[in-house]
């Protein structure tokens, strides 16, 4: 897995995390007008992965 970032249109920074067969799996739910902020996001998402999962 893996994540890459870009500019839109608007050129605000959005985030995709890519699967291992490089079909996007999630992709950021807000645009980002900093990109530091863009790769912050990216460290949270990265660093929740022992994250409990609960079914609703």
């Amino acid at each position: 897995m893996y994540y890459e970032y870009y500019q839109d249109a608007t050129h605000f920074w959005r985030w995709t995390a890519m699967a291992a067969n490089h079909e996007p799996i999630a992709v950021s739910s807000e645009s980002y007008y900093n990109e530091r902020d863009c790769l912050h996001a990216i460290d949270l998402m990265r660093g929740s992965g022992g994250a409990p999962v609960r079914r609703r």
